[in-house]
């Protein structure tokens, strides 16, 4: 039997899983899992990706693969064992509640469903589940998420540490499955939401260093750190010594770890980093964007044309839907994925023809929004460019990066283009 529909089951290191309860109980299925139709040239693996980042509302790691399909009330559906990545966002209005739960409160949530084939079937997909984690490996645990312990976020008063360490795949691999203590005397939690490693005192909870990686032809590189510089919470007080620190650490924690290798399935996820011009690095897509900003300058002060825009929005558009010098992330750079995100944060309006079209918008409102910003900046006596412009263009320019990575519901939830309006200065 060939599947109709694909879905994810959402699980962590404790092996609970994250259950849905579907709005309406559609089907005849109160609680049950993130399932939908795969999209045009989407892969299984990245529809049950995109099932629970919509209806879960969360990012997700593929670790393996249910063995059969699973006929339901509608449709039939193969599932994929997902692990949870960073922290939560916003999901769907198909969504009504979730709840993270151990195995046998998924079963007594299943058993709410009114109708018998929908209890049967989420009831066979849990005893499945059971089966593949009881034959699961250290390649197979699910990966450190921000709810696997009582944490708190680096403070404002903190420090920029440079670093210059490059990670290979194989390590890479490891620094993605985070660190949960397991005894009293391990003093560290660290969880990964693909670009940040999060490291925090397991005893207090309080975040002490948080490193950011860009892709690099071996695996990873870290490239800087913020360290909390809280003296109530951390005394170091020394640059260089910090730095060395943050680098030992991660050596202790993933590189010299007793830990068995990772699989190929780990080496494959982290491998697209290293290839030219990853549209999921946040450095590439800052780049493209400028773009937009300059024309957006030179327009405000009355130095640009129509024609060269119009050169400049298409070929940022080409870049991101066309350019085979770029590369792209299965899954995203669609119209279910980014076209969507797009169509939401830049208030277009309804959804234009393919994927290229919607970019295009895109770029254009953001242009307008940018050009709007300056020429407010200009007709404000009491601002100046340092002070006032430059830090509102760059929130804009920063926000935009997140919504063509589709992080802009994590970092900057609710927010949309209509939010940046110019803030005047003051006399």
């Amino acid at each position: 039997m060939t599947p109709d529909t694909w879905g994810g089951l959402l699980i962590r290191q404790n092996q609970q899983i994250l259950m849905r309860e579907s709005a309406g109980h559609q089907g005849g299925y109160v609680w049950t899992f993130a399932k939908t139709h795969s999209a045009p040239g989407e892969k299984p693996e990245e529809n049950a990706r995109r099932a629970v980042r919509e209806r879960l509302g969360w990012n997700s790691m593929v670790l393996g693969a249910l063995e059969g399909v699973f006929p339901g009330t509608a449709s039939s559906t193969g599932f994929f064992v997902l692990g949870a990545l960073g922290r939560p966002g916003k999901y769907s209005a198909r969504t009504a509640a979730t709840r993270w739960v151990d195995l046998d409160a998924a079963e007594d949530l299943i058993r709410q469903s009114w109708h018998p084939v929908a209890r049967d079937r989420d009831l066979a997909v849990i005893a499945a589940l059971r089966l593949w984690l009881s034959r699961s490996t250290w390649a197979d645990r699910a990966p450190a998420c921000a709810l696997d312990w009582e944490i708190h976020p680096l403070p404002k008063t903190r420090r920029k540490l440079m670093l210059d360490r490059t990670y290979n795949a194989l390590a890479v691999a490891r620094i993605a499955k985070g660190y949960i203590p397991a005894a009293m005397e391990e003093k560290w939690f660290a969880w990964f939401d693909g670009t940040v490693l999060h490291l925090h005192r397991s005893w207090t909870g309080n975040c002490i260093y948080r490193v950011t990686f860009a892709p690099d032809p071996a695996g990873l590189r870290a490239v800087f750190a913020w360290a909390n510089h809280d003296p109530t919470q951390f005394t170091e007080t020394d640059d260089v010594a910090d730095a060395a620190q943050v680098i030992a650490l991660i050596d202790d924690l993933f590189i010299h770890a007793p830990d068995a290798p990772p699989g190929d399935a780990f080496l494959e996820a982290f491998q697209v980093l290293a290839k030219p011009n990853y549209l999921g690095a946040p450095p590439v897509v800052r780049d493209l964007l400028q773009g937009v900003f300059t024309a957006a300058v030179a327009f405000a002060k009355g130095e640009g044309s129509y024609d060269s825009l119009q050169d400049v929005l298409a070929v940022t558009a080409h870049q991101f839907t066309g350019d085979d010098s770029y590369t792209r992330t299965d899954g995203w750079h669609c119209a279910e994925g980014l076209g969507r995100t797009l169509t939401r944060a830049f208030l277009i309006g309804k959804a234009p023809e393919g994927l290229d079209a919607t970019v295009s918008e895109a770029l254009f409102a953001l242009f307008l929004k940018a050009r709007d910003l300056v020429m407010a900046f200009e007709a404000d006596p009491a601002a100046d460019w340092h002070g006032h412009a430059l830090p509102q263009l760059n929130a804009l320019h920063e926000w935009a990066v997140t919504v063509f990575l589709g992080s802009n519901e994590v970092l900057h939830p609710g927010t949309t283009l209509a939010d940046f309006a110019w803030q005047a200065a003051h006399e």
